[in-house]
Parts: C-alpha cells; structure tokens; sequence
C-alpha cells in the first residue's frame, strides 16, 4: 500500500524535514505540503512534492487537498512568534486555521492517521509545577498568561470535541 501524506506547516522547521523524509519513502506517492510562506530550497526539486502556498485558516486549499485524497495528515502549523499587536490575526491563524485542519480530517473518509503537533504548554508554565508532576491526557488543561499556551489550550480543547 502507497500514501498520500499532507503535511500543513511544511515550510517551518519540523514540518519541512517531515515532507523531506516522507518523500524519500518508496510507500510514499506524493507530499501535500500547505504553508503560508514558499517553498523552502531543501524541497525545491523534489518531485514528490505538491506546493500549495496558503493559510490554514483560508478557504482555498480544502478542494485541492481533498482532490489528492489524502490517507495520512499531519498537522505542524503554527505562528509561535508572537505577533505582537496582531493578535486577532495570530489567533486567526492558529486556532481558526487549527479548526479548519480539524474540520478537513474529520470529513475525508480518505483519512486514516491524523498527527497534530502539540506542546505542554497547554498546562501552562507556572512556578508551583514540579519534574515529579506527569502530565497526560486525562489531565485538565490550566488557564496561562501566554498566548501561545493558551492558543494551543483552546486548540486541544476544540480538537477533543471535534473527535468526541
């Protein structure tokens, strides 16, 4: 069996050496990379490689994709730098475009894996936790006064919904 692997994020760091490595995979037909920003050079030549220059959280790249049939989906975009005084256009491109991600998966029935890159930073980073304290799924999510956090908090929260 061959895949089909849309990756959004694909021109930052992690998501860009995903589309790399899963394009030198012989059960790997094509990479659907999503980014805002352009193809990086590491990427340039790679046949592999289906570029489409877009944010998340834009309507434009649902058909597209969908028309790939997409069975693997790994979602790695996200503005971490903070876009100070943006911050409703930060939260439109995080959590709105998380959420249209989300909504993509959920209604391809050509989807079968679905990774989204998370962080621990939904539990907040406060001075009363500890290296003895573990934190796992079934753990609530703490309020932070990092908009990061609190982005991928209410991401986390609206995904489990969405899978519910």
């Amino acid at each position: 069996m061959t895949h089909t692997v849309f990756i959004t994020g694909a021109a930052g760091y992690i998501g860009g050496m995903l589309a790399d490595q899963f394009s030198k995979r012989s059960d790997v037909d094509m990479v659907i990379c999503l980014d805002k920003d352009n193809r990086p050079m590491m990427l340039e030549n790679n046949t592999k490689i289906i570029w489409i220059t877009a944010y998340t959280s834009d309507d434009t790249w649902q058909s597209t994709v969908g028309g790939y049939n997409p069975d693997i989906v790994i979602h790695t975009a996200w503005q971490i730098r903070e876009l100070y005084g943006k911050s409703d256009l930060q939260w439109k491109m995080n959590v709105i475009g998380s959420e249209e991600v989300f909504d993509f998966v959920f209604s391809m029935t050509s989807v079968k894996k679905f990774i989204h890159y998370s962080t621990v930073s939904s539990y907040s980073a406060l001075p009363e936790n500890t290296l003895d304290e573990v934190f796992t799924e079934d753990k609530p999510f703490r309020e932070s006064p990092y908009l990061y956090a609190t982005e991928k908090k209410v991401v986390e929260e609206r995904l489990r919904v969405r899978y519910d």
